[in-house]
């Protein structure tokens, strides 16, 4: 859990982004720091976006031509809004080097190698300081509702068990 200071009060709010690699292993302790408050920025991002009155035109522009039929859309919209109020949004984040992630920031699976979703991010990227907080934060939150509740578009890679990454 996250608390959010709201006036005088402490509010706890779900962790929705769960990262499943020790960054020690990965990543410097100054990097550690950047990786522990993008997830923590991403999930205070999501639960700000549930009081914000321009929400819906919010969503809409940033992912409504994503492919999405607009039935579909409003309806997953109405699903991750739901979700984000509760624990139902978690999903799983892996930091990866740069050679499994081909180059790229980050990816998104929606049957990782535990038979859920996942986002995996490059550590490379983040211990050479390519990526600010505002940036990487924003890499997490993209590929999170980019790729998954919003959009029909999928990846065109699947993740193996042994997280190579194989065009589909």
């Amino acid at each position: 859990m996250t608390t959010q200071r709201s006036g005088s009060a402490s509010v706890a709010q779900p962790q929705q982004f769960v990262a499943t690699t020790d960054a020690a292993s990965l990543l410097s302790a100054e990097a550690q720091t950047l990786w522990q408050q993008a997830l923590d920025a991403a999930t205070s991002l999501l639960a700000a976006l549930l009081t914000r009155a321009d929400r819906d035109t919010l969503l809409n522009e940033v992912f409504g031509r994503a492919g999405a039929d607009a039935a579909l859309f409003e309806a997953n919209r109405e699903a991750l809004l739901a979700a984000i109020g509760g624990e139902d949004l978690q999903i799983a984040v892996e930091l990866r080097s740069e050679a499994e992630m081909e180059g790229a920031i980050g990816a998104y699976a929606q049957v990782g190698p535990n038979g859920k979703e996942i986002i995996y991010i490059n550590a490379d990227w983040i211990n050479a300081g390519n990526l600010s907080l505002e940036q990487l934060t924003a890499v997490v939150l993209e590929e999170y509702g980019h790729e998954t509740m919003l959009s029909s578009h999928t990846t065109p890679y699947r993740i193996t068990s042994n997280l190579t990454f194989v065009r589909q």
